[in-house]
């Protein structure tokens, strides 16, 4: 929630994705990796036996992440309380290019 930013309505957005992570490679937290190590691997992992974070290469974006729904919400507080408030959830197609 932290990195949504808020728009003029006060709303927030949230990209939904499906991903496919296909063949994983192990990139070590704090690595400077930007790319796979070799053409077989897909994505990368921090960690096999209690992942924290995957990577995705930008070479598979665009047949490895497949934007599904756009969800817009507001989040109201209640004396320090914050709780949910799901508003739109909207069916979406995107087309992911990095060739820009």
């Amino acid at each position: 929630m932290k990195r949504t930013v808020v728009d003029k309505q006060g709303f927030r957005h949230l990209l939904l994705c499906r991903v496919i992570m296909g063949k994983l490679e192990a990139v070590p937290i704090g690595s400077d990796q930007r790319r796979p190590s070799s053409e077989e691997y897909d994505s990368g992992v921090d960690s096999f036996s209690s992942p924290k974070e995957f990577i995705v290469w930008s070479n598979k974006i665009n047949t490895h992440v497949l934007p599904e729904y756009v969800l817009s919400f507001k989040l109201a507080s209640d004396k320090g309380s914050v709780y949910l408030c799901v508003v739109v959830v909207i069916c979406c197609v995107f087309v992911i290019r990095d060739d820009v």
